[in-house]
């Protein structure tokens, strides 16, 4: 296999990475088709068309550049799938911590101005139940695991970067098997704010709209899709996936919605300083910062030294309302599908303009 290096243009100059392979399709951001160094619809060349390699070498390629400081034995080097799989277990079927710490509500009885008076507008975390279903989401029935990954078998998601933070991407067939059988500490995981090629994500896009509690989208006021910073992403996480503890970009809110499987969040408030939320104070020699180390082995040692915390699942079907600021990891307790947008509007565009003006200038500028 070979490794191609291209030049995004959408929205980034960080070169994309992906694997390719003799007689296999892949596509870049730019959707640069290529079969097998072929034009596409041009025969496949019978003298040269080679056997494609095992997915495995390709995961590995991956798995190499996405963590350069591990070998390839560290993704399971604290056997959270093995010799320490009981305590994932038992991460698994704890409930809310503390019980009642996070609003649940449900979409069939709260109204828009309702969640605006006492959420968004105090910065207010909050579970929104039957959003798919109220507001009639086609990907309610149709992102399952399996049926998206089978869906597109020869489209490449993004599912990693390298230290240069280029894009990693593997097809969804390969993804599949993957899954099947890995017994990593912290799986790949597959986010992409590209929805893979144009048309899986025109295909994708179709079938999910935003909710109805977030109607404002200050940033497509700002050129539109043009240079506009990533802001939605769709997730397929295998169990013990996650993300690592983290604020969103420039003070933005965001929704989380779960289509299939469960996900585990801490939140911890926005004004604890990043040292404390991060843990790092507490970490032993040898440890990861990985969500699956977090959940197991940073946060009671935060708990013990007094830092407030609040955990929750979010269950598919659930809509997560996360306001800016707030630290979170999140880990995923099944495999799981999800889609995601962090947004700016009405009541949170003051914080997100005075963020954007420090990291973002030039395009900022663009509000005025």
């Amino acid at each position: 296999h070979l490794v191609i290096l291209s030049q995004s243009i959408v929205g980034s100059r960080v070169p994309s990475i992906e694997l390719f392979t003799m007689g296999a399709e892949v596509t870049n951001r730019n959707q640069d088709h290529r079969n097998g160094g072929a034009a596409i619809g041009s025969p496949p060349d019978k003298k040269t068309k080679k056997e494609e390699p095992d997915w495995r070498l390709l995961v590995n390629k991956v798995k190499r550049l996405e963590r350069s400081d591990m070998s390839l034995e560290g993704w399971q080097q604290f056997g959270f799938a093995t010799s320490r799989a009981a305590d994932v277990e038992a991460l698994v079927a704890t409930g809310d911590q503390p019980e009642g710490g996070i609003p649940r509500l449900n979409a069939r009885n709260l109204s828009i101005e309702e969640f605006w008076e006492k959420y968004e507008k105090p910065a207010i975390p909050c579970i929104i139940a039957g959003v798919p279903e109220k507001e009639g989401w086609p990907a309610w029935e149709k992102w399952s695991v399996d049926r998206l990954l089978k869906r597109f078998p020869a489209v490449p998601f993004k599912v990693g970067k390298t230290d240069d933070g280029a894009p990693l991407r593997l097809r969804c067939d390969q993804f599949e098997q993957y899954m099947q059988s890995q017994v990593d500490d912290s799986p790949l995981y597959m986010f992409d704010n590209q929805f893979g090629s144009k048309e899986s994500r025109e295909e994708l896009l179709r079938e999910y709209k935003v909710p109805s509690y977030f109607p404002d989208d200050y940033m497509a006021l700002n050129g539109g899709e043009q240079g506009r910073p990533p802001y939605r992403w769709i997730a397929v996480g295998p169990k013990r996936s996650g993300t690592v503890m983290h604020q969103d970009p420039l003070n933005t809110s965001a929704w989380n919605t779960s289509l299939c499987g469960r996900k585990r969040w801490v939140l911890i408030s926005a004004d604890v300083p990043k040292a404390v939320a991060k843990g790092r104070h507490v970490m032993k020699k040898g440890e990861d910062d990985e969500a699956v180390n977090v959940f197991l082995d940073i946060l009671p040692r935060l708990r013990e030294k007094g830092v407030e915390m609040r955990e929750f699942v979010q269950h598919p079907g659930e809509t997560i309302f996360l306001p800016g600021g707030w630290w979170h990891c999140v880990i995923n307790i099944d495999d799981t599908v999800a889609v995601t947008q962090n947004y700016a509007g009405r009541h949170n565009f003051p914080l997100i303009w005075r963020s954007a003006r420090v990291e973002r200038p030039c395009w900022s500028h663009r509000w005025l």
